[in-house]
């Protein structure tokens, strides 16, 4: 018996090719779209990313250069106030030639271990008379090489000695904290305190450091560099970073930012806990 061609066998065929023909569409052009646009959708989160870094780098780098800039304003002001009167400023003139230096600075240089000294130890009597404690120095500065080119450039740095005061606690750290008025720039550093007695009087010991900034324009340009993290200057004895103020517990020569500061742990029975102090 003869097969007969439906209307129904026909609409089956029809429905098969086209089944066929959408498979290959799609195996020959809708799937490599596909493909292409997962590779596309992959590069642009890529570079979505890579500008996330880009930004994320640029405010870094903003926020490092605000940051250099307030280190250089707190140099700034530190040095306007804390500095050497006119006729002991360790001038170095235009370029710190070695002309300059004879000329303008050199006698100055010499004698100022000694002047630096004297003045410290005048405001630690006046300090003590102040507060009402009794206060012990033994400061002493480094002698001053006699060649002109061994000058400090951008700061004077010299761990000067220790310090022992005894009195009421309160007192004493009054006393630590009255060099933040000190027409000088002094870091005290590893400050101790203990009791000293039943009537509550402690000791506290620590040693001390004193920075000075050489004026002129050759001093303007050496403070420039080294605020820039170029380097420090050393000094007739010690030290060479840069401070931008005194910080207890540290070094001559350590990188502190504010004014001067007392501070260190106490030890003893009943002691107070850490220091005091807080700079311009």
């Amino acid at each position: 018996m003869a097969n007969k061609l439906t209307q129904v066998h026909i609409y089956i065929i029809g429905f098969v090719l086209m089944v066929i023909v959408g498979v290959g569409l799609f195996f020959t052009i809708l799937k490599p779209l596909q493909v292409q646009k997962l590779e596309l959708d992959g590069q642009i989160a890529t570079t979505q990313n890579s500008i996330t870094e880009v930004n994320n780098a640029q405010k870094t780098m903003e926020q490092a250069q605000a940051k250099l800039q307030t280190s250089k304003r707190q140099f700034a002001t530190l040095t306007a106030l804390k500095k050497l009167p006119p006729n002991r400023t360790i001038d170095l003139g235009e370029t710190a030639s070695q002309e300059e230096l004879l000329s303008k600075t050199m006698d100055r240089w010499l004698t100022l271990p000694k002047f630096v000294i004297q003045r410290l130890e005048r405001f630690s009597r006046q300090a003590a008379a102040k507060h009402k404690v009794t206060a012990v120095t033994n400061f002493a500065a480094p002698a001053t090489p006699v060649d002109p080119n061994a000058i400090p450039r951008d700061i004077i740095a010299w761990p000067i000695g220790n310090l022992r005061v005894e009195g009421d606690f309160n007192n004493v750290m009054a006393w630590v904290k009255e060099w933040n008025r000190s027409a000088d720039l002094v870091s005290i550093e590893g400050l101790k305190c203990s009791i000293a007695g039943k009537d509550g009087r402690v000791v506290a010991t620590a040693g001390m450091s004193v920075y000075i900034f050489p004026t002129g324009k050759a001093a303007e340009a050496a403070a420039a560099t080294a605020s820039t993290g170029a380097g420090g200057g050393g000094g007739g004895g010690g030290g060479g970073s840069y401070p931008m103020g005194g910080s207890a517990g540290g070094s001559a020569g350590s990188y502190p930012s504010g004014g001067n500061s007392a501070g260190g742990s106490a030890s003893g029975a009943g002691s107070p806990g850490n220091g005091v102090g807080n700079g311009p």
